[in-house]
């Protein structure tokens, strides 16, 4: 009996262990330069399998460079999220202020929105209850599915658990001139959300990464401390209910109006997640931390002119891009993103997909020579026919008014006798008068 409860409980071990570490396996979608095209003719998902970004994994030398709070205090701003559990409010970071825009999935983007709970947005979204948004969360709410995100650590965090010097979210801008331009988010020693566990403290419990953005689209994710994996965490225990355990997103995900059939709908790009496993492996294997860079491959945005952008088409997909002469900007003219600069341009249709287009910005269009002469030809005849109408009806105007003031004038003496009324005389009363006066 002993024996087979032995065995019983190391089983039972054994597939908790399994469980676990299969919930720490994620599914990893490289994104490779050489997208898969489905076999369907499907426009819509050719579309959403291109290749934005590539991953690469390396292990951090020295950390304390690259730490906003710590090597650079002064120029780093303190976040007002670092007093929030939830959003809202967001705290709003204009790149357009700092005199670039981030290109993100091909669109290029002037705001963004710092979330508390570990990741950035493009377009901060309302949860439709009250607490934590996930937007992955897959017994969350539909409405909180909004998939557009930049997360290095997406779960349900609280900042304002620890309102100190060491722990809060931190955010700096960079470079000047022709240094490449950056924005650094820091979450410094932010813990889960854990119904004010007496047992959680900064130090012990604290997670510390950050996300970096690049004035050409690269992104860096840099991780110092992960005290240990939230995905494997219970978040509540219930006697009513099973264990509820938060929920964890790492990587990129946007998501773009596209054009199905005769309607515009809402679609997901393929989902870029981490290799989390991978990630807290090299980690324990780290004094000083991970970086996960994102490579921007090409897209729209990076094209400054016109003709560059109208010829730009990614062979073997269907993303082409136009010109938005208005904000000089090139974007992808299948998506359309709501959030970015090139959303006018596409909603009225001034995208410039050709040289002739580009060509002909800012000049009057001229009229082909092999239609300048009958067009000269029919002014002529216009004008022509104008002026003889004129005159033809000046004279009946002059026949008709010399025709009108002859009327009922005498032509002789025996006719003025016989006359009543003459016109234009003063007294048109009796014949006898008239005499008198036309004798006169």
């Amino acid at each position: 009996m002993f024996s087979l409860a032995f065995l019983l409980l190391i089983c039972g071990t054994l597939c908790n262990n399994a469980q676990k570490r299969e919930f720490l396996r994620k599914e990893f979608l490289p994104q490779e330069e050489t997208p898969v095209v489905p076999e369907a003719d499907d426009e819509t998902l050719a579309y959403l399998n291109h290749g934005y970004y590539k991953v690469k994994y390396e292990q951090i030398d020295d950390w304390y460079p690259m730490d906003i709070s710590l090597k650079y205090p002064q120029k780093a701003n303190l976040s007002k999220m670092s007093s929030l559990d939830d959003p809202p409010p967001f705290e709003m970071v204009s790149f357009r202020s700092h005199g670039w825009n981030f290109p993100f999935y091909g669109h290029a983007h002037a705001l963004i929105y710092i979330d508390s709970n570990g990741f950035l947005s493009m377009v901060p979204r309302y949860c439709p209850h009250y607490g934590f948004c996930n937007w992955q969360e897959p017994e969350g709410h539909h409405d909180s599915q909004y998939q557009r995100y930049i997360a290095p650590m997406m779960t349900d965090f609280n900042p304002s658990r620890f309102i100190t010097n060491m722990s809060n979210i931190t955010y700096a801008f960079s470079g000047k001139g022709t240094q490449e331009k950056k924005l650094t988010v820091q979450w410094s020693n932010v813990v889960l959300f854990s119904f004010h566990n007496k047992t959680f403290t900064a130090e012990k419990d604290g997670f510390i990464f950050q996300a970096v953005l690049k004035e050409k689209g690269d992104m860096e994710f840099n991780y110092r401390k992960l005290p240990y994996y939230p995905g494997n965490k219970t978040l509540r225990s219930s006697t009513q209910r099973a264990p509820k355990t938060y929920p964890i997103v790492v990587g990129i995900e946007d998501a773009v109006i596209v054009k199905r059939n005769d309607k515009h709908v809402l679609a997901d790009y393929n989902p870029l997640n981490l290799d989390i496993e991978k990630l807290y492996d090299m980690l324990e294997d780290s004094e000083e931390g991970v970086s996960v860079s994102f490579e921007a491959l090409a897209t729209c945005p990076e094209f400054k002119t016109c003709r560059a952008c109208a010829d730009y088409i990614l062979t073997g997909t269907t993303l082409k891009c136009g010109w938005c002469e208005d904000n000089k900007i090139c974007a992808d003219i299948m998506g359309r993103e709501s959030s970015s600069l090139s959303a006018g341009c596409l909603a009225s249709n001034a995208m410039m997909t050709t040289h002739a287009q580009c060509d002909n910005i800012g000049k009057v269009l001229a009229i082909d020579d092999a239609y300048l002469t009958p067009v000269i030809i029919v002014v002529v005849v216009v004008v022509l026919i104008a002026v003889f109408l004129v005159f033809w009806v000046c004279i009946l105007k002059k026949a008709n008014h010399k025709l009108k003031y002859s009327k009922g004038i005498p032509q002789n003496s025996e006719a003025a006798d016989k006359t009543t009324a003459v016109p234009g005389l003063k007294n048109c009363g009796t014949p006898a008068d008239n005499k008198v006066e036309m004798s006169a």
